[in-house]
This record gives structure tokens, sequence and C-alpha cells, in this order.
């Protein structure tokens, strides 16, 4: 009898087993095919603009040597282009760039679906917030491929010992997606070495060691591509002494404090002053919380630590960034609880909570406010992606797809065509394979931005174009001129005496890819004239 019941008791749990397990991928699927479904639908709505044709005009016409060279000039690793290279050489077409990245972002939230053991709330939460249903899924750049790699190194974080060349390449990989990137990877190379010296059987495996040497030489690479040759990038660090708490803020409600978001219609600031310092306030809280919950289990808190510091180098002496680049506090917080679900409580904290009712009742506290915080800021997070969404379906992101078309069904894509903003019009070449267009700035024709000097493409004067123009093209009869929305259309027009051949339609959210082709109907005036 007691065999009998013991029996039935075991089938009643596996049978328990079987059905939670089921319940959890039914979840998963709901989850991921909802995703897919909603991104999809983002990314046929999305029109690209210059970032998204930067990287694929530079896997399209650098060979990989030069490519390598090249990320100097972009302050990143080439990861993102190696991927898009053998597309892009083989003619296939813009939109697979787009394809790939989409792919890249639905494999994350399945990443994050299936492994992940955070409650189910949150996950929901989380895959439908701005930056995973908006950022990292719509808009191409490497920044998907951060997110991807870190849910795949936490997926197997339990594995790193039993399959450590698995690890190391998945982190050789995060520290050549983007140099924000550099410190995460740096993190868990030193808590993976601290680990194998700690331990005496791992201390005399060469197992380990290989793994080492494959994430150091990782990271060595990043570095040595990243190295930005004197002149390429300047900073007004003025304006970036708040750059931290402004990022804080976007992290966790996107768009509550200024910054120089592509979405500049529709990013104009929709907050007070004062709205915007309590948004401050409570990001930084909820970055003190987490920290504070990291206590107990070291190994996250030494990731954030590390992670944070780097982000926080780069927004107050580099580069104040933008919403793609807020986003990681938020990415970094997620896998950093992630991160210590593989982890026991440290010595001090369970010999604290042994003794003593209060370290119980603390961890417990903050651990309540660090979820609770979590859930709600996500939760608030999706007002952004409905806004997002919203205005992607209405508008034109960027006015360069309907250009070019018009372009090429006019054959002006054959044309001479010079440009008053360089760094903008590079936008429409990855519609017209055939097409150079020719550069003020560098006096020469060209496809992507050759960055060798961000003073020179973006502080360009007007009487410094017109006196290149008139230096090269004496002849305007066979030229044309295509201008964005950059302030200067009404002094270039009256000083080329130009014709409107073309202008795109609409509103265009990125403001400056409003762009008009025009045809010069006389000589320019005498030199030195601008007007």
């Amino acid at each position: 009898m007691q065999e009998k019941r013991a029996a039935m008791t075991s089938g009643i749990s596996r049978c328990t087993s079987w059905i939670v397990q089921q319940r959890g991928r039914c979840f998963s699927s709901i989850l991921i095919l909802a995703y897919a479904a909603l991104t999809a639908f983002g990314a046929l709505h999305h029109e690209p603009w210059r970032d998204e044709a930067q990287a694929w005009l530079i896997a399209r016409d650098l060979s990989l040597p030069d490519i390598f060279h090249q990320m100097g000039h972009e302050g990143s690793p080439a990861l993102w282009h190696i991927i898009l290279l053998p597309f892009a050489k083989l003619g296939a077409p813009y939109a697979c760039e787009f394809v790939i990245h989409w792919m890249l972002a639905v494999a994350a939230v399945a990443t994050f679906a299936v492994f992940c053991p955070f409650p189910k709330i949150i996950k929901i939460f989380f895959v439908f917030s701005y930056y995973m249903a908006c950022e990292y899924s719509i808009v191409a750049r490497s920044y998907v491929l951060t997110v991807l790699l870190l849910f795949l190194i936490a997926a197997q974080y339990g594995s790193r010992f039993r399959r450590p060349f698995v690890f190391s390449a998945f982190i050789f990989l995060l520290f050549n997606t983007n140099i924000h990137s550099l410190f995460a990877a740096g993190a868990l190379l030193v808590l993976y070495l601290y680990e194998v010296i700690s331990n005496r059987d791992r201390r005399s495996n060469p197992r380990y060691y290989g793994a080492v040497l494959i994430m150091t030489i990782g990271g060595l690479t990043a570095i040595m591509q990243s190295i930005p040759p004197p002149g390429t990038f300047y900073y007004n660090v003025e304006r970036m002494r708040m750059a931290p708490f402004r990022a804080a803020a976007n992290a966790f409600l996107p768009g509550s404090a200024s910054c120089d978001a592509p979405y500049f219609i529709f990013w104009d600031p929709f907050l007070t002053p004062k709205e915007t310092n309590a948004a401050i306030f409570l990001a930084c809280g909820m970055i003190l919380v987490a920290l504070l919950y990291c206590l107990r289990r070291p190994p996250a808190l030494v990731f954030l630590l590390l992670s944070y510091s780097w982000l926080g180098y780069i927004f107050v002496a580099k580069n104040h960034g933008v919403l793609r680049h807020h986003g990681f506090i938020m990415i970094f917080i997620v896998f950093a609880l992630w991160l210590a679900s593989h982890y026991q409580d440290g010595p001090w904290m369970r010999q604290t909570a042994a003794r003593a009712k209060w370290a119980r009742a603390f961890f417990g506290f903050f651990g309540a406010l660090t979820w609770t915080g979590l859930a709600l800021s996500q939760l608030a997070s999706i007002f952004m992606t409905y806004r997002t969404y919203k205005y992607e379906y209405q508008y034109c992101f960027s006015g360069a797809k309907e250009m070019a078309a018009y372009m090429h069904n006019s054959g002006y894509d054959k044309s001479t065509v010079i440009v008053y903003r360089a760094e903008c019009a590079a936008a429409l070449l990855p519609y017209l394979p055939d097409a150079k267009f020719w550069y003020p700035p560098l006096c020469d024709y060209g496809t992507f931005i050759f960055w060798k000097d961000t003073r020179q493409i973006r502080g360009q004067r007007l009487d410094q174009t017109v006196e290149r123009v008139k230096q090269f093209f004496p002849d305007l009869s066979h030229v044309l001129f295509l201008l964005s929305n950059s302030g200067q259309d009404d002094r270039l027009q009256r000083t080329f005496r130009l014709e409107l051949i073309h202008k795109t339609d609409g509103l265009v959210l990125q403001k400056d890819e409003a762009f008009a082709l025009y045809r010069a109907t006389g000589a320019p005036p005498s030199a030195g004239r601008s007007d």
C-alpha cells in the first residue's frame, strides 16, 4: 500500500511538473511571437536614417582591412559591419540590414523569455518597453548585439566552467559590439579570472586560462580598433556635466530628460524642468537601490560598478550620449539581476543574516524596491513604445528613401550631385548603389562619411561651401544640389540661383533629413560672396 501511495505521489509530482513546464513554454512562445509581430510591423514602417546607412555603406564599399582601419573614425569595433559585410558585398538589398537586425532582436527576446528567471509580469513589461520594442529592434545599429550577447551569457552562465570556450567566445564578441560595452565584457572577464584563480581545481586546468586568453584578445582587438585619430571627435564638456544624470532618467523613462535623440520631432521635451528633476532623482534612486540589493551577491555588484563607471566616463568626458546609449543603464541592471541568480549570498551576508534579523529585512526591503521599481519603470516606458509606433506609422522617420526613389526613377542618380550636409545626404546612398555625392567639406566624391575631422564635416560654413563649389565646378549647368533642412536652403538658393526640382512630402521626424533637390539656373556670384 505504501509503495502504491509513493508511486502515485511520484506520478502526480511528475505530472504537475510537466504541466508547469508546458505552461512556461506556452507563455514564452506567445511572448516571443507577439514581440516578433510587433517589431516586424515597426520595422516595416521605419525609414532608415544616416546612422543606419553609414554601417551598410562601410560594409559595401570597403575591404575588410579598410573596415578595421575605418573603425577608429567610427569610435566602435567592427562586429556589426562584419555581419553586414557578406550581404552588402553580394549586392543584397538595403532591407537586408533590417531583417538581420530584427532577427537578432527576436533572438535576444527569445533567450530572455525562455531562460530568464524573472517573474512573468516583469518579462512582459520589459519586452514591450521602449528600448526592447523600439530602440534595440527597429533602429538597426550595433546595440542589439550587446543585448543579445548579454542574454546569451546570462542564459549559459551556469555552464561557464563546463564549456569555457563557448563562454569565452561570447565575451570575445561582447567586447567587439560597441565601445559602451567594453567594461561590461571586462567585468565578466575579471569575475571569470577571479573564480579560476580562487579555486584549487580550476587553478591547475589550462582550459580555463585558454578561455581567459580568448577573452583578453577580444578586449585588445576592440581597443585597437576603437582608438580615434587626433581631432576625429570633439565635444562640449561644459554641456556634459549633468549628462550621467540625464542618462539615468532616460534609461528608466525614455525622453524624460533632454538629449539629441534621433526622433527630434516627437522627442521634444514633454516634461517641465521640475518634472525632469524628479525623474532624475527617481532614476538615481533606482540605481542606488539596485546597487545596495546587489551587495548580497558581490559578482553582480562588481559588474554594475565597473560597467557604470565606464558609462559615466564616456558621458562626461567623451560623448553625452543619446537614448540608445542611455538604455544600457537599464539593460545592465537587468543583466546584473539575472547574473545574481547564479550565485548564492556572499559569506558576509550569510553570517550577518544568521545573526541579525535586520540584515534579512534590509535586503528584503531593497529587493522589493528593486523589482517594484524595475516593473513600474518598464510599464511607464511602454507609453513611449506606443508613441514611437504611432509616429512611425503616421510619418516618415527620414526623407532619404522617398528622395532616393525619386532620383532613381527620374535618372538623377547618374548626375553630379553636390550636397551641403554630407552626413545627412549619405542616408540616400544605400538606395542608389551606383551613385556618389560630392561632399564640399572633403572636396571629393564619396558615399559613407569619413570622419577625419568632426568639425570639418559638421562645421562647414556656407561661404566655404560656395568657394569650393566655385573652385571645382565653374560650370553648373549639369550639376544638381541636394539640400537638407539645415536652415541654409534660402541662402543657398539665392547664392546659386537654384530652382526646386523635388522635395520630400509631409512631416519628416528626423528634421535635418527632409531633403530638397535643386538645379542651378545661373552662374555663382564672385568669390567671397555668400548671398
